[in-house]
């Protein structure tokens, strides 16, 4: 239950950023929707990471970034156990595409979610 209502205050927040947020000039680095299901953890500690670099005085994405960092959220990513999520072979940060600031929030807003559904 703890985890629905941080997911669903979360994909509220990203929501209110996505129709503020400008196409403006700055790009990150942005995990796809094709990601396979044993790397959603690594892909979101890149969504945690490139988010919390655009941070700058902006209380929403500071409340979004906060509640991305809690464990319950993290560990809704993935359905893959511990010893599946050794053996993949993951992407790092940086070999993401480079997107849009609003085209990033559009994905994280995707992948969580994904992950909101498994849990509903």
């Amino acid at each position: 239950m703890k985890t629905e209502k941080l997911l669903q205050q979360a994909i509220t927040h990203l929501r209110s950023l996505i129709l503020k947020e400008k196409d403006n000039d700055m790009f990150l680095h942005s995990p796809t929707n094709d990601i396979k299901e044993c790397c959603s953890q690594s892909a979101f500690e890149c969504f945690r990471k490139e988010l919390n670099s655009t941070i700058h005085r902006n209380l929403l994405k500071m409340k979004l970034a906060r509640n991305l960092g809690k464990p319950t959220i993290m560990n809704s990513m993935s359905t893959c156990t511990e010893e599946e999520i050794k053996k993949v072979q993951c992407m790092s940060c940086d070999s993401y595409p480079m997107v849009s600031s609003k085209q990033f929030l559009i994905n994280l807003q995707s992948r969580l979610q994904k992950a909101y559904s498994r849990l509903s």
